[in-house]
């Protein structure tokens, strides 16, 4: 009896495994992976009118500094022409995609300019002119704080 339930048991533990496996392999949360320092979901993105794209993604806000670089060079490695927003709130994300358009414009008064502020953990550019194209990580939504600047 002491065999079979340690054969039982080990048939278990095998689909346990394969199932654990599966699951990592195919996501089990749709889009979200992770990226060794949490998960990280995309949530929006916006083509302006000059062809640039902004990529939007829901992350932890308990995010060290080095654990932010990690994630968005990741992601950059997965996107390289993309201007990547790390949010760590995605409730007005509607409102904020909605207003984007209006905002090549000039016009802010739909923008949730405190929200944006509130919840950017880091966003990316990539610069043009004046030299050679590079990517450079800002922690928030200004360009106070640069986190990091790798060569495009």
């Amino acid at each position: 009896m002491r065999r079979r339930l340690t054969a039982g048991r080990s048939i278990l533990l095998t689909l346990l495994v394969v199932t654990g496996l599966l699951a990592s392999a195919c996501g089990s949360g749709g889009d979200t992976q992770d990226r060794g320092s949490g998960s990280v979901t995309p949530i929006g993105e916006f083509t302006s009118r000059q062809g640039l794209l902004r990529q939007y993604f829901l992350v932890s806000p308990k995010l060290t500094d080095q654990q932010i670089v990690t994630i968005a060079t990741r992601l950059h490695d997965d996107h390289p022409e993309a201007w990547l927003w790390l949010m760590d709130d995605d409730a007005q994300m509607p409102q904020l995609l909605k207003a984007l358009p209006a905002t090549e414009r000039g016009d802010l008064s739909t923008y949730p300019s405190l929200w944006v502020d509130q919840h950017t953990v880091a966003h990316s550019v990539i610069t043009v002119g004046g030299g050679p194209r590079q990517w450079v990580l800002f922690a928030g939504a200004g360009t106070g704080t640069e986190l990091v600047t790798l060569p495009r």
